[in-house]
This record gives C-alpha cells, structure tokens and sequence, in this order.
C-alpha cells in the first residue's frame, strides 16, 4: 500500500500550504494617486445591502411604496451617499426554492438597474406570490417604473 499525499486539511490530493485554504484578501492592493495602497473590492456593485432589522422597519413605517404585481418597492431617504437595498420574501411566496429564486430575479433585475439609481437611499424590494414564476425582464419593467415614479431613475432610452 502506498502513502497518500495529504494536502493542508488532511484531505488526499493536496500539496499546498495552510496558507492556500484561507480566503484571499480583497482583489489586490495597488499604489493610489496618494502614493497609499487602496484595496480593490472584488464585488463590483454599486450598493450596498440592508441586513439590519431596524433599517427595514424604518422603511416600512416612514417610506414611500409603490405596489405592482410581481414586487413593491419601498424607497426611503437617507444621510449618507450610499444606495442600499434590501430584499424580503416571506412565506407565502413558497417554499425555500421559491423564495431563493424570488431573490435571485429581484437582485439580478435590481442589479442591471443600479447604475442608473441615484444615491442616498434605502430600497427595499419586497416580493409577491408571482415573482418566483416570472422571468427577469418582467421584474426589472416594473423595478423600472417603480423608481422612475420615486424619481430616483431617470427613463431609460434602451431596453436591453
């Protein structure tokens, strides 16, 4: 029988060092204009996402909403610069494949938008009992209609 290279983890199949298991640091550091390094994120977004209860909630009581058939939109003003979403499914949208592909759409619809999205707001997109049986383009029509009616998108001349 013969001995079984073992990597880090005590797997088969490895070589490398401790080191290679860890996540890698942000995309790559490089000198700025300042002569500092500055970190390059490897998320290329725009915007950044809500994850904290109180953020939701405050959306929910003092924001203005707009209702369509796959998704309603809650916008709320906000001080700093940055464009934060949110993204809610509850239970009667589905099971758990339903409401995770309800996400997936709504972000991806929200995600080909956001660079047209002025900053300085909360956004929370709540999904409807629809939205898991409809395609992308369809969620980004009304995400379109809905922040163009906040103010927040100006109208798009191509629909891609």
């Amino acid at each position: 029988m013969t001995p079984v290279d073992r990597g880090p983890r005590g797997n088969p199949g490895g070589s490398g060092s401790a080191d290679e298991c860890r996540r890698p640091k942000p995309a790559a550091f490089f000198a700025g204009s300042n002569g500092k390094p500055e970190t390059v994120w490897r998320n290329m977004t725009n915007f950044e996402t809500i994850k904290e209860n109180r953020a939701f909630q405050r959306a929910y009581s003092r924001g203005k909403y707009y209702v369509g058939p796959v998704l309603v939109t809650y916008v709320v003003k906000k001080r700093g610069r940055a464009l934060r979403i949110g993204i809610t499914t509850g239970k009667k949208i589905g099971n758990a494949v339903r409401r995770n592909r309800s996400r997936r759409i709504i972000r991806e619809a929200f995600r080909e938008l956001s660079e047209h999205v002025a900053p300085g707001y909360d956004l929370v997109f709540v999904a409807r009992a629809k939205t898991p049986f409809v395609k992308c383009g369809d969620v980004k029509r009304v995400m379109e209609q809905h922040l163009t009616r906040a103010g927040l998108l100006a109208p798009l001349q191509n629909n891609k």
